[in-house]
């Protein structure tokens, strides 16, 4: 938590570059190819906060996590970008994504025997404290967006079709005794197989001016596969830099 507020205090102090003419990192980088058509490597940068939505069942929910302790990180490779009338621009773009769901403090993921499965507890007593429980997921996203130009400010809304791979869980905690548990490579709590929903989406919006801005996201879509898993969709806000608006 503490490295992602780092990012977003990074990305916040941004601001006044951006306001004083930086626009977006794109800017600088961009292949025009024509008027109407261009191309933009390593475009955005993006992190945000997650938080749960329209619950499915209680074991990734308002009694076991909050808003914030989840955490997403991105960032464009390439986008392609068209321009249909001076103001307005469609992109599609491509993305490499991670989402870290995490718990509050006295529950934790636990991956069931074969590890492909994952479910949530409450902390035994044989622990004396947990200092990492994360389940994350990396995913290919590509993002189609609409995108309408007011001067510096401009207003994108669009989807995402998501590729997931195989959700890791990692574990670090400490037992009564003091003894460090380390189980983020190997071990009885690490895997590296959680069945993940292989295809998904989402839809979002965000506001930028000179090249920073909010975005906020709706995933309909539970990322964890099979009805061994919870299931269950999220919301985001967070910060967006270099956006090519």
């Amino acid at each position: 938590m503490k490295k992602l507020f780092v990012l977003l205090s990074a990305l916040s102090l941004s601001l006044g570059a951006a306001a004083q003419g930086f626009g977006s990192i794109s800017e600088h980088t961009s292949l025009e190819i024509s008027d109407w058509f261009e191309v933009n490597p390593l475009s955005y940068i993006y992190v945000g906060l997650k938080g749960p939505a329209n619950l499915k069942d209680d074991q990734f929910g308002t009694n076991t996590t909050s808003f914030g302790r989840s955490q997403e990180f991105g960032f464009n490779l390439v986008e392609f970008a068209f321009h249909p009338y001076y103001k307005g621009t469609i992109s599609i773009g491509a993305d490499l994504d991670w989402d870290y769901y995490k718990l509050n403090a006295e529950r934790m993921w636990v991956p069931s025997e074969d590890k492909t499965l994952i479910s949530t507890m409450y902390v035994p007593d044989f622990w004396g404290k947990i200092r990492q429980s994360t389940l994350s997921v990396m995913s290919f996203n590509f993002p189609l967006n609409f995108t309408h130009h007011f001067g510096a400010l401009a207003l994108s809304v669009g989807a995402t079709a998501e590729v997931n791979l195989a959700g890791i869980h990692r574990f670090r905690g400490t037992d009564l005794a003091g003894n460090d548990v380390n189980n983020r490579k190997s071990g009885p709590y690490f895997s590296k197989s959680i069945t993940t929903t292989r295809f998904t989406y989402d839809v979002h919006a965000a506001v930028a001016y000179g090249g920073l801005g909010l975005y906020a996201r709706y995933s309909p879509v539970s990322v964890l596969a099979s009805e061994g898993n919870p299931h269950f969709n999220t919301w985001t806000l967070g910060l967006i830099l270099g956006l090519d608006m």
